[in-house]
């Protein structure tokens, strides 16, 4: 799996800062540049300072939610894709607001390969080979 984001900028934005430092270890191991935010106002602060690929943003945070930062963010970043994290328990109505701006959305615990897969067709990455994403590892003789 290592390189199928290779050259890709992703910010990553969570309250929970375990979940962004093994979030972020993951796309460093596929070849993302990585950059994080706890908050949204660094996630803004960000995006003013930095072009982003993609965004990985959970869905309830202090101040903002996932949503409301997306809708803040893309019209001034229209190139970006956004992805929305959450634990939230309705997950109906996650869905739909994630439906109504048009944003995938993932369920916490991360389902690895299907992160991979959003993050790959959305930025323009190489096509996951079938299998590659079951790999743990990669071999050094391959």
């Amino acid at each position: 799996m290592n390189g199928m984001l290779h050259g890709r900028r992703v910010l990553l934005v969570d309250d929970n800062v375990h979940m962004l430092e093994t979030l972020s270890d993951v796309l460093r191991c596929w070849g993302a540049h990585v950059d994080t935010a706890a908050d949204v106002h660094t996630a803004v602060a960000m995006f003013e300072q930095q072009t982003y690929d993609a965004a990985v943003v959970d869905m309830v945070m202090p101040g903002m939610s996932g949503i409301e930062l997306i809708r803040l963010l893309r019209p001034a970043h229209p190139g970006a894709v956004f992805i929305i994290l959450t634990a939230y328990a309705e997950r109906r109505s996650v869905q739909q607001a994630c439906n109504d701006e048009n944003v995938p959305v993932l369920f916490k615990p991360v389902d690895l390969e299907e992160l991979l897969r959003l993050l790959s067709n959305a930025t323009g990455a190489a096509a996951v080979q079938q299998g590659a994403a079951a790999r743990a590892t990669d071999e050094p003789w391959n």
